[in-house]
């Protein structure tokens, strides 16, 4: 340093702090980099858990249809494990005519641009399944389509209770709609799939907010849930069970007699439940006012033998209780 100016010397000193504090900068910007690499690594495993535990079939193709992630349920119904198909193409995957069908699907999702929505049965190695599929496109920052993500719901129940439907003992009390009785068809979810003209009026409800509806979301939890236990004694039983239900209707609570009937697919599965339900509600009213009224008349009976105000004889008395009145004498 010797022969440098003292402002020269100063010159040096700034530059130094200059380059500390920059250097401070970059460490600082460099931890928040790692802190947010972190987050978003905590981020894509909490995702990618949460991918994994959902109970409805998933999975991320690749625009030219190679499968990137899936979860335990895709998997299932292919009887392997996730990291058993990860990396393969959906042809590797599928049969020829499934992987036809769903890479048609991921074409035009990557070509529109736009999600939609499409139904197929499909013979899987669970099975024949219906599914239910809703194909989304996936976007990186700059807008452009990466991935194309596959959600999938299993409407293999529905199907075949909708099938169940059209059967001729069912079509045949279906067909009454001006029965004064209601008349309706359940899945094993408890969803209403069918009900005769008297059932919105009998539930004080519009049919459109009935109509692919589950009790759950009707009633409330703990009536649905007595509801359900019906349904599903039906489905365990196999067999014709008659019920008196208590519904929620025109902010009261109406008394039904209830017929449930298990309806079979062609393999003799029961596949929904048919039911007839006659409004006793009067008739219970009735009951309930013909009780009340016995029971008011067995109070004033023992208040009468308990002498609680009432004028009568003692020889009465006891003819009431039951005992031998006194002889009088002549």
């Amino acid at each position: 340093m010797i022969g440098k100016s003292k402002e020269q010397l100063a010159d040096e000193v700034k530059e130094l702090r200059e380059r500390a504090t920059q250097l401070n900068d970059a460490e600082k910007q460099l931890k928040q980099l790692q802190s947010d690499l972190e987050e978003s690594q905590e981020k894509c495993r909490v995702l990618l858990s949460l991918i994994n535990s959902a109970s409805n079939p998933m999975a991320l193709y690749s625009t030219k249809g190679v499968l990137l992630l899936m979860n335990t349920a895709a998997a299932r119904h292919l009887d392997g494990r996730p990291d058993e198909f990860v990396g393969k193409s959906i042809y590797e995957i599928h049969p020829e005519a499934v992987a036809d069908v769903e890479m048609g699907k991921i074409r035009q999702v990557v070509e529109s641009g736009k999600g939609l929505e499409f139904e197929g049965e499909f013979e899987l190695p669970s099975g024949k399944r219906s599914f239910r599929y809703n194909v989304l496109p996936m976007k990186d920052a700059g807008g452009d389509i990466f991935a194309v993500q596959v959600i999938s719901y299993d409407i293999t129940q529905i199907k075949q209770a909708e099938g169940a439907l059209q059967k001729p003992e069912v079509k045949q009390p279906a067909s009454q709609v001006a029965s004064p009785d209601v008349i309706f068809a359940y899945d094993r979810e408890g969803r209403y799939l069918y009900m005769n003209r008297a059932g919105p009026k009998a539930l004080g409800r519009r049919r459109a907010d009935l109509m692919g509806k589950k009790l759950t979301e009707l009633f409330p939890q703990e009536k649905a849930k007595v509801l359900l236990e019906d349904i599903l004694h039906v489905f365990r039983e196999n067999r014709v069970v008659q019920v008196e239900q208590i519904i929620p209707a025109y902010d009261e609570y109406r008394y039904f007699s209830t017929t449930l009937s298990p309806i079979h697919n062609d393999e003799g599965q029961v596949v929904l439940v048919m039911g007839i339900a006659h409004d006793i509600t009067t008739e219970k009213q009735a009951e309930e006012k013909r009780a009340a009224g016995l029971e008011i008349a067995a109070d004033m009976m023992a208040s009468m033998l308990n002498g609680d105000g009432i004028a009568m004889s003692e020889d009465m008395r006891k003819i009431l209780k039951g005992e031998e009145a006194s002889a009088k004498e002549k």
